[in-house]
């Protein structure tokens, strides 16, 4: 199980609404996870087209 970046509430990973990958040095990948709630508080809930 992962933990929200934001609030660490643990959840499985499909059940995140986004991710981020950091490529660390060393050829360590870090991932962050943050939850549908955190997202929408943190990012805003509106989608604009690119």
């Amino acid at each position: 199980m992962e933990q929200c970046s934001f609030c660490k509430i643990e959840k499985l990973e499909n059940d995140f609404y986004m991710y981020s990958n950091h490529h660390m040095t060393r050829g360590r990948v870090q991932k962050g996870y943050v939850c549908k709630r955190c997202s929408d508080m943190t990012y805003g809930d509106k989608w604009y087209p690119l």
